[in-house]
């Protein structure tokens, strides 16, 4: 028997890829088995502050995940060229990544 994989011993978010994006962006995360049960979002934000989009969310179940972006808002609509940040929240703890889009 092949044992499962470990749980991931931290938090983490990895670079978006590819990065600068021009259609799409891929990411991967990890959530801890600290976070187990507990709810966690990824959302991606503009430059003032605003959210742009939640790009996933669920109840901490330990492991390795990822997530696309289709370079779309919440309404639906293609957002302008520019600097935006992933950010990562699970069990009051916090990652963020830089995100460049290109027109």
């Amino acid at each position: 028997d092949v044992p499962p994989p470990a749980a991931p011993a931290r938090l983490s978010l990895a670079a978006p890829a590819p990065n600068p994006a021009r259609r799409r962006t891929s990411v991967s995360y990890e959530i801890p088995s600290s976070a187990a049960g507990r709810p966690f979002t990824l959302d991606l934000y503009d430059m003032a502050g605003r959210r742009v989009r939640r790009l996933a969310q669920g109840s901490g179940t330990p492991g390795r995940y990822g997530a696309q972006w289709d370079l779309r808002d919440g309404r639906g609509d293609f957002v302008r060229s520019g600097l935006y940040l992933l950010v990562l929240e699970a069990a009051g703890e916090r990652r963020s990544r830089r995100l460049v889009v290109l027109p």
